[in-house]
């Protein structure tokens, strides 16, 4: 917080009398009486001034109107024997400014101030108020010096007294340390062994990364003018010199969202010493920094930049505010589960956006329900994360195995096979964590994410006793079997954080329920939550460093199966049971358990379940095929048996946008079928379930062809589609979007991809009645998923909605 009593009285003089007389007025006065409010009038000033510098108007309860008019002066107004030039001075534009009628716009009223007040940045001693007075002779007339003026400063604008001894160079200096250094910025690449100990986000280790966002472009089409959206990418550093002060950006876990804004903070450490007061000041916070804090956001900003410069002084003006200096970056908005809580959060940062407009504000999000449901976003300029290509995946592996041991010539084909990981596309955490790993073992990647994952864990828990060759460590088993307690109980709980104590508490209480010595356990405590790497612990709160570590743990960490009948249906848990079987890769009973025992309150939960059970058996890699079959069965009856309608429940909004919802449920449901199994058995698969005449053959043949084209299989998905001619389009249209992102995007072979575009080409023609269609729906309305279902959000600006 800004504690005003820190500051003495005589800096505060000094520092009002360093000011100009316009500056005065523009960077003191001015904003104050906007603070104490009062409504802005018209400006009176230069050649025209009349007495008065700017008035001011206030309303009452009742709608009377009073007018401020007010004349300001730099320095000390005093008489003695005689009056000053600068009191004289004053009285004459105080009389001129008293008989001097004031336009009212819009109406154009003239009106005689009902006040007017003599500001001045020094003292006005008594005997200058009794000469004004005794000249000007109205009782109108009010003063408000340094003394009245700096209690209502300390109370209203204590911002500005950011500007005293304001330093931005030590600032600046410290913060790229911290960024350069291995701390909390460098939660994986510090265990690559290399000489040169830098993290990932600096000069000689960053891998620019890109965002990008959708505008539409017309073109013409068999004659027709047609609307088609356009996906543009950026550098994400390009940000920084962007239009516009609010951005959101979105993606997946560990895609870069938080390497891209400790870039962003990087490059503007950089900044040359000659830009001078220009420089730009960037602030990296946490959500969890800012959700339970009744501080105003300027307040706690002003306390991280303390605590990065380790200074009683602050690194940025009200000037720098007010001119658009300073950068606020947030992080991890999804790290917040309630949706309440993160509405409390934007209001905290609209009200420090409405005082600053034109600070930037960027804040990085995975792309959840609850994040999408909140229309107080809806002002911000929406980026996603660009798929990660191959060429970035090898620039990340180059440069954190330079000087290793790892063959170049093994890395391509590992990082091609990475995107198959079952569970979380290629993307920075993931080609890092595997590189980190690689050396331990040279086997090929591990079979799935929970094994890769668990590789990582292992090195973290006991990379630091291994390290530094202290001896009576203890097994990192040890560790894993507290962490998997303790993030299964703050997942259970929906928490992302909990507090430092209650985190001791939860280790000591299962080390002694297991016959550990008191000594022992608090040297364990110690290793494990502070020397793992594997958490972040600021201000007596705990959590895991990525929430992809904690569904790791939590999912591992399941206490019996009987307990996932009731989580299948639950979004939150999604990837934690990815997790979880992961860790039992065999345990087919246990998904056959779900399919008997869950029940579903409606088709929504149905198709919640169906999605993750098929990424959970796509991780179970030691289950026997013909156990398999039946469960990938399940998986593509109950995706099949449900249709758009579960992610809407606004009859209105089927009827407008019955594309829009369409899609949703395709891209929603995917990545579930995207199992390898399909290749080899789709003729026995789709026979058994072709012969099931409640369903829809047609939806059936639609989720195994998705189903061989999300896991690759190009050649047969087309082979398959030559005898698939549903009756809906919109079946079409969904496998066309699925080839598109696969030849545009997505990484694959140039083989494969060409098979992608020769499918999109023969598709072009039966839906291109549809693509239309679905541009126009895109135009009409904005929609927003909300709890994994879509609603239709108010009119919004075009710019809005192209952006």
């Amino acid at each position: 917080m800004i504690n005003v009593t820190d500051i003495s009285l005589v800096k505060k003089y000094r520092y009002l009398l360093q000011f100009s007389e316009d500056d005065f007025r523009d960077k003191v006065v001015r904003p104050l009486f906007l603070r104490l409010g009062f409504k802005r009038g018209d400006e009176c000033c230069g050649i025209h001034e009349e007495g008065k510098d700017c008035f001011f108007v206030e309303t009452n309860k009742l709608l009377d109107r009073t007018i401020y008019a007010v004349q300001t002066k730099k320095g000390n107004l005093k008489k003695t024997k005689e009056a000053t030039k600068n009191v004289v001075e004053a009285t004459t534009q105080l009389k001129t400014a008293l008989a001097t009628k004031i336009v009212i716009l819009p109406s154009k009223e003239k009106v005689l101030p009902d006040y007017v007040i003599l500001c001045a940045s020094g003292e006005i001693n008594k005997t200058a108020k009794d000469f004004i007075c005794e000249q000007v002779s109205d009782q109108r007339i009010k003063f408000y010096d340094r003394d009245d003026l700096i209690p209502l400063i300390d109370q209203y604008y204590k911002e500005l007294w950011l500007g005293i001894d304001a330093d931005k160079m030590p600032y600046l200096r410290k913060f790229k340390e911290y960024l350069s250094q291995f701390n909390e910025n460098s939660i994986v690449s510090d265990l690559i062994p290399t000489d040169s100990k830098l993290t990932v986000v600096t000069n000689e280790r960053y891998v620019p990364l890109k965002v990008c966002f959708t505008q539409e472009f017309k073109r013409k089409y068999k004659g027709q003018i047609i609307s088609e959206p356009k996906i543009h990418e950026i550098p994400a550093e390009s940000l920084l010199k962007r239009n516009g002060a609010k951005f959101l950006i979105l993606g997946e876990a560990g895609t870069g969202k938080s390497t891209i804004l400790k870039r962003l903070s990087y490059v503007l450490c950089e900044q040359p010493i000659e830009s001078g007061s220009s420089l730009i000041i960037p602030i990296l916070l946490r959500t969890i920094d800012i959700i339970d804090n009744s501080q105003s956001l300027l307040d706690i900003c002003y306390e991280a930049v303390q605590r990065i410069s380790s200074l009683d002084k602050a690194c940025f003006t009200s000037e720098d505010l007010a001119k658009g200096n300073v950068i606020i970056l947030i992080d991890a908005l999804d790290e917040e589960e309630k949706a309440e809580k993160i509405r409390q959060l934007i209001m905290k940062i609209e009200d420090f956006a409405s005082s600053y407009p034109l600070c930037k504000i960027i804040i990085t999000s995975r792309n959840y329900a609850y994040i999408k449901n909140l229309a107080e976003l809806s002002l911000y300029e929406e980026l996603r994360m660009s798929s990660f290509s191959l060429a970035q995946a090898k620039k990340i592996a180059e440069r954190l195995i330079k000087g290793r041991s790892l063959p170049k010539e093994f890395t391509q084909e590992i990082l091609r096979k990475l995107q198959d990981v079952h569970g979380l596309d290629l993307n920075p955490l993931l080609v890092t964590v595997f590189v980190a790993t690689s050396e331990y073992s040279r086997k090929d990647i591990p079979a799935n994410i929970t094994e890769l994952f668990k590789k990582f864990t292992e090195m973290m828990l006991g990379r630091w006793d291994s390290n530094k060759g202290i001896n009576q460590q203890f097994h990192s088993n040890v560790k894993d079997f507290l962490l998997r307690k303790l993030a299964f109980q703050m997942h259970d709980k929906k928490e992302v954080s909990i507090n430092e104590e209650d985190c001791i508490n939860v280790f000591a209480t299962e080390l002694r329920k297991r016959g550990q010595k008191e000594t022992d356990v608090d040297r364990l405590i110690h290793e494990t939550l502070y020397r793992s790497g594997l958490f972040r612990c600021v201000e007596g709160r705990v959590e895991f460093r990525h929430l992809l570590i904690q569904e790791f743990f939590a999912g591992r960490g399941i206490p019996c199966s009987d307990i996932i009948p009731m989580k299948i249906k639950d979004p939150w848990w999604k990837r934690a049971l990815v997790f979880y079987f992961g860790e039992h890769p065999s345990d087919n009973l246990a998904l056959e358990k779900v399919i008997k025992e869950s029940s579903f309150i409606d088709p929504f939960e149905q198709f919640q379940a169906a999605i993750t059970v098929g990424l959970s058996l796509q991780a179970c890699y030691l289950m026997e095929t013909v156990d398999k079959k039946p469960l990938f069965e399940w998986v593509i009856v109950n995706l099949s048996s449900v249709n758009e309608d579960v992610i809407c429940n606004d009859e209105n909004l089927k009827k407008r946008f019955p594309l829009m919802l369409f899609i949703q449920y395709y891209l929603f449901g995917r990545d579930s079928v995207a199992s390898d199994l399909i290749k080899e058995y789709i003729s026995d698969i789709s026979s058994n379930l072709l012969n099931n005449n409640i369903l829809s053959n047609d939806r059936i043949k639609f989720w195994l062809i998705v189903g061989l084209i999300e896991s690759g299989n190009l050649e047969e998905a087309e082979e398959y589609l030559k005898d698939f001619h549903p009756e809906d389009k919109r079946l079409l249209l969904a496998l066309h979007l699925g080839c598109f992102l696969i030849d545009k995007l997505k990484i694959f072979s140039k083989e494969k991809q060409n098979i992608a575009g020769r499918i999109c080409n023969k598709l072009a023609d039966q839906i291109a009645p549809l693509r239309q269609q679905v541009i126009d729906e895109f135009r009409t309305e904005l929609l927003e998923v909300r709890k994994d279902k879509l609603i239709a959000l108010e009119h919004k600006a075009e710019k809005d909605i192209e952006s």
